[in-house]
């Protein structure tokens, strides 16, 4: 996509976006970019792929449906204790997965991390040090929209929650497109599905099977 004039114009519109929302977060794909050998473009359109996609299909009215929707989680929560499995079935190889445990700026957090793409980005899990863990699933909206976030960088940004509303609040920026978070409190034993397209967010508490 990025080899083309609409491909192009899509990369310059969103790169701008989040320069001018996530700074840091953009910093820290430059950083990838430089370790890795890689041009910044390149991984700035692996971080976006799905935004990237979205937002060319619909230019040309055209959207592909898609007969998998990745990864699938299945939680309860009753009086004694919450459970969320997760199933991590993207499209990249397990070998590409990475755990990290980081301290960084007084905060601690530990990722199951696909090389190449940003913190609790693309994760198949991921949690910190006040007791917030998230798992991520794919949601594939109808529109998507340039002036918001990707989803990855959404993600990220949850590690640094350090209440249950901040992450609420969190999750609710609006997308370029949308995902799916599962979001848990292991201090309040407490787990909520949200599902976002753009900027509409639906939560539901779990409680049973």
């Amino acid at each position: 996509l990025l080899a083309t004039a609409l491909g192009q114009s899509t990369y310059k519109e969103l790169l701008a976006t989040h320069r001018e929302k996530v700074p840091e977060l953009v910093r820290e794909l430059e950083g990838i970019a430089s370790g890795s050998g890689l041009q910044f473009e390149t991984i700035f359109g692996v971080s976006l792929s799905q935004e990237f996609e979205c937002l060319v299909q619909q230019h040309n009215q055209q959207r592909t449906i898609h007969t998998m929707d990745h990864c699938s989680d299945y939680m309860l929560c009753t009086p004694d204790a919450c459970i969320n499995a997760h199933n991590e079935d993207g499209e990249k190889a397990d070998s590409q997965l990475f755990v990290g445990y980081v301290h960084l700026a007084g905060r601690r957090f530990t990722v199951l991390n696909y090389a190449g793409d940003l913190l609790g980005g693309m994760s198949a899990f991921a949690f910190n040090d006040v007791g917030l863990a998230f798992t991520l699933n794919w949601v594939g909206p109808r529109h998507c929209k340039p002036s918001g976030l990707g989803r990855n960088f959404v993600s990220s940004m949850l590690l640094h929650a350090t209440s249950w509303d901040e992450a609420k609040a969190i999750i609710g920026t609006p997308h370029v497109g949308g995902h799916n978070y599962q979001l848990s409190d292991f201090k309040h034993r407490r787990i909520s599905n949200f599902e976002v397209a753009g900027d509409e967010v639906v939560e539901r508490l779990v409680a049973a099977p």
